[in-house]
């Protein structure tokens, strides 16, 4: 899957083995193989650049190892894994396959990918029945006539699959819908009131609420900060900005290193301009790039510096801790103590 470069070693020996501890805790990874995938299905429902990457890079439980040892090499990486999200998955065999993929192999735990017509048995099967710790719900699964514009969190998790969630003491990850992402009222209001209604739900908030700029941000984190069962991920963020913002309110216990491999092994730099971001790959790198207004192709000396989005995403990270004045007791807590002590490993 990755075709390594000198400039990626370098990349990541200047800035970040000596940055990260030796044990890193990844908590946002998905695996599948193309078995799991419809050969007839060329549709998808993710955004074009992830589908038709993601339609050439499956990533059995055994390749995530291999990229953890290439990627990050020097650390143990464990990790909470789960399927892919699309309409043309397989998701009861994916499910099944993260749970035998992950069968007695310790620090490494599983959600089950969720839908939001599974009833009570049917989701405990999902996770309990394949040895899973709680749901990844997902904005593609809902009903095909609610506008994306106008998605609630309750319509991809309900509120009877809450009640077990909360019952059972579930582990939730949500990616958030609708086009203001975390900035939405109405889904700070649907995030506050799975805090007040269902405590026993640990809820993670995938990709810092999709907050990829400040204008993502809106009120929100004043809206959350008295929260204590909400944490988040920064997977695929690398917003220096906005990991200043959000550890501003909520210190560094309450976000958690996430890769979201194995999209995150693709070679991108992204910039943030006027309340948007600009994927930056190298030319031919997916191959539904044209038209798309987040994504422009580089060549020749840009393309050739561009490294891993991961590494972007962590260097990041990295820069936003140290510019708060903190050090190797937080970075500690980032990438390894805080998922440790939420999720349970």
């Amino acid at each position: 899957m990755i075709d390594w470069k000198e400039t990626d070693r370098e990349f990541y020996d200047r800035y970040i083995r000596d940055e990260l501890p030796e044990s890193l805790l990844d908590v946002h990874a998905h695996i599948w193989t193309q078995a799991h995938r419809s050969a007839d299905d060329e549709s998808g429902s993710a955004a074009g650049w992830v589908h038709d990457f993601c339609r050439k890079n499956d990533l059995p439980y055994p390749e995530l190892q291999k990229l953890y040892a290439a990627l990050f090499a020097g650390k143990t990486v464990s990790s909470l894994v789960f399927g892919w999200v699309e309409n043309d998955v397989d998701t009861q065999g994916n499910n099944r396959y993260v749970g035998k993929s992950i069968r007695g192999v310790p620090h490494v735990r599983g959600l089950a990918v969720s839908k939001p017509d599974y009833g009570p048995d049917r989701l405990v099967t999902e996770v309990e029945g394949n040895g899973l710790i709680g749901l990844k719900p997902y904005p593609t699964f809902v009903s095909p006539d609610i506008l994306s514009k106008d998605v609630r969190v309750t319509d991809m998790i309900t509120r009877e699959q809450l009640d077990i969630a909360n019952g059972l003491g579930w582990v939730v990850m949500l990616h958030l819908p609708r086009d203001k992402r975390l900035a939405d009222r109405a889904n700070i209001e649907d995030i506050l009131m799975i805090e007040r209604e269902y405590p026993n739900v640990r809820l993670i908030i995938a990709h810092i609420g999709r907050a990829y700029c400040r204008e993502n941000i809106g009120g929100a984190f004043e809206a959350l900060k008295d929260t204590k069962n909400v944490m988040f991920d920064f997977a695929a963020n690398t917003n220096e900005e906005v990991f200043r913002k959000m550890m501003g309110i909520f210190g560094p216990e309450r976000v958690m290193f996430g890769t979201d491999l194995p999209i995150s092994a693709m070679r991108l730099m992204r910039e943030h301009r006027n309340g948007s971001y600009i994927n930056i790959v190298p030319e031919g790198t997916v191959g539904a790039a044209a038209g798309d207004p987040h994504i422009r192709e580089a060549r020749g000396e840009e393309a050739e510096k561009i490294t891993f989005f991961v590494y972007e995403s962590v260097f990041a990270m990295v820069r936003a801790v140290k510019s708060m004045g903190l050090g190797e007791v937080e970075i500690e807590k980032i990438f390894y103590r805080n998922a440790i002590d939420f999720i349970g490993f």
